[in-house]
């Protein structure tokens, strides 16, 4: 859990109002064991902390590349909080697959609320994963117009929206902060992190 302290550590350096509640929330809840996709990046037990770490990790190295004063806390706050709704979304399921004309049983994630694979938030709103994590954020500590814009557009063109492309544009050009954010979790998603078939 080595990775948890120092995400603990760092949140805890923020001094951030209620903070200690939202590490609380993390640290009891499936965070550290629950995997980030059922069936993409990090789809294996302590994938979605090992994917949030990576993130902050991420951000933080390409956050040099802006001008002016850096808050790196920015960047701590939104990569921790992007995949919040992610937590207790995952179960452990079995599948059936035909092996040298044999039948056998397989362990698979699956969603727990939506078999479908869409994420709902809490209480099934259907928010969508981004805004669902800032739901559950919020619940904790507030967050910042520009941490909810980068929340909130993480995933870039593939997020939640109607004018995806438009929506992305202004957020990224008011809020450079977003772009990076979004290219932390494309490189840790893409480049860093692995998918493991069962």
């Amino acid at each position: 859990m080595e990775k948890f302290n120092e995400i603990k550590e760092a949140l805890l350096a923020t001094k951030r109002e209620g903070i200690e509640e939202l590490i609380s929330y993390l640290d009891n809840s499936d965070f550290k064991i629950s995997p980030a996709s059922a069936r993409y990046h990090n789809n294996f037990e302590g994938g979605l902390l090992d994917h949030t770490y990576n993130v902050w990790k991420c951000a933080e190295s390409m956050a040099n590349c802006l001008p002016g004063p850096i808050n790196l806390d920015k960047f701590l706050i939104a990569a921790v909080c992007h995949d919040l709704s992610k937590i207790g979304t995952y179960k452990k399921g079995l599948r059936n697959r035909k092996v040298r004309g044999s039948w056998e049983s397989y362990e698979v994630y699956e969603n727990v609320e939506n078999p479908e694979g869409t994420l709902l938030a809490p209480a099934g709103l259907p928010l969508g994963h981004s805004y669902a994590s800032i739901d559950i954020a919020q619940r904790y500590i507030k967050l910042e117009d520009i941490e909810k814009v980068m929340i909130a557009n993480h995933m870039g063109a593939i997020g939640e929206g109607y004018n995806r492309q438009q929506e992305i544009s202004e957020a990224f050009r008011k809020y450079p902060e977003a772009a990076i954010l979004h290219l932390a979790d494309m490189q840790a998603s893409y480049v860093l992190e692995k998918i493991v078939t069962p």
